[in-house]
């Protein structure tokens, strides 16, 4: 189209500019599928109320069960909430979400999102909501590995969605698995299990096939695996030279490097987001405490939580290096806690009489997957670590369900 015969000399220069800012901005509103595409609808509100709509009872049901699982989010009804949000299927893995409000409602963003499932595309277009009204990342379409105990002593590797569907089992080795984590891109589950040998080995398993293939097979113990956050690197625990000490070999198992050498016993290594440091467990002042040391090799320094005489199962937060949670031990029981770099304190986010163990952030940054321990029984949880809230993610009728990671869907 040629725009230049309207600039005759009879218009004035002011109503010119208008008309070509106003063109500019029209022509770059529209979105890959021709929709106008307003931008992010963010509210600072601490708490955010949002009425939710949709034909199909099991979506909406879902719906309110991931927005109240937030913490920063409140379902009520459509004339309380600040946002109105209109979901719709476009087809089995497709999802529409219009965002509506004032009085009356008008329409602010309309959008779609697929997934890979119906229950993956309703979570995704949910987090997208999130993402535009808060202006921070959400977490519902993220997937779950967890070990799953379900009516005997064996402890195998499961999969799931965040709100326990699609559950998925990837051994039945009637043997005992541990510390199941994902690799970065979700393609790849680390975990170690008495299987094969009854000792302690490090295996990897292709997480749609559920292949699997030995990653570290050491004379002694081999545990505590974890991916760099690019995935080109693990950190382990290897007893080979008769103490547990600290290695990091690249992504195939190969070129173990030893970065501990004392009499101690290291655990749980976690890496910094950026993958220089990792955070650990070491007992080098006779109870267990956190400790960070460089990915390259130097020296360990102690983090001074000054919380407690047992500190242990330290996460680093994905997005926030400032930030690690981990487990302590108080005279109610083991709970959950906080340790920020830039204030140099402990916050306890859990609390009663009860174990809360196990904490391992989501992608999100704000929120943590734990384990609750009420005598025997084990299920997880999620907590949002600024509002506090906690809620049930598993199924007790599943049996018991320990040691979560969560990875985001790339």
């Amino acid at each position: 189209m040629n725009f230049c015969g309207l600039l005759v000399s009879d218009i004035p220069t002011m109503r010119i500019f208008k008309f070509i800012l106003l063109l500019f901005i029209t022509l770059f509103q529209l979105n890959a599928s021709g929709q106008t595409d307003l931008g992010p609808i963010v509210t600072h509100a601490k708490s955010i109320t949002v009425s939710i709509d949709s034909s199909d009872a099991q979506d909406k049901a879902l719906l309110n069960t991931a927005f109240n699982a937030h913490g920063g989010y409140k379902v009520v009804a459509a004339n309380q909430s600040q946002f109105h949000l209109q979901f719709s299927r476009k087809s089995a893995n497709e999802v529409e979400c219009a965002i509506l409000s004032g009085r009356p409602a008008k329409e602010l963003k309309r959008f779609s999102e697929r997934g890979t499932s119906a229950r993956s595309s309703l979570f995704m277009t949910a987090d997208r909501v999130v993402r535009l009204t808060s202006g921070k990342p959400g977490f519902f379409a993220s997937r779950l590995v967890f070990i799953g105990e379900r009516g005997n002593n064996h402890q195998e590797v499961y999969s799931s969605d965040m709100f326990f569907g699609e559950v998925k089992y990837h051994t039945a080795d009637q043997s005992q698995s541990v510390n199941p984590r994902w690799s970065p891109d979700g393609n790849k589950i680390i975990y170690t299990g008495y299987f094969r040998s009854g000792f302690p080995d490090i295996f990897i398993i292709d997480s749609k096939s559920s292949r699997r293939s030995p990653f570290a097979t050491y004379e002694g113990t081999n545990s505590g695996a974890r991916f760099s956050p690019n995935g080109s690197a693990v950190a382990m625990v290897l007893s080979a030279t008769g103490n547990s000490e600290l290695y990091i070999a690249n992504s195939m198992g190969a070129n173990a490097t030893r970065l501990t050498r004392n009499n101690s016993l290291e655990a749980s290594p976690s890496w910094k987001p950026d993958g220089t440091e990792l955070v650990f467990t070491s007992d080098s002042m006779g109870k267990p405490q956190l400790y960070r040391i460089p990915s390259k090799g130097g020296k360990m320094t102690r983090i001074a939580t000054q919380i407690s005489n047992y500190c242990a199962e330290p996460d680093w937060n994905p997005l926030d290096p400032s930030k690690i949670v981990f487990t302590a031990v108080f005279r109610e029981g083991f709970q959950v806690v906080l340790w920020d770099f830039k204030t140099n304190k402990s916050t306890i986010l859990t609390r009663g009489a009860r174990d809360s163990i196990e904490p391992c952030w989501l992608d999100d940054g704000r929120h943590i997957v734990f384990t609750r321990r009420v005598g025997a029984k084990k299920q997880l949880m999620v907590i949002d670590s600024e509002s506090l809230q906690e809620r049930a993610i598993s199924s007790p009728r599943f049996g018991n369900t320990t040691q979560a990671d969560a990875v985001y869907p790339r």
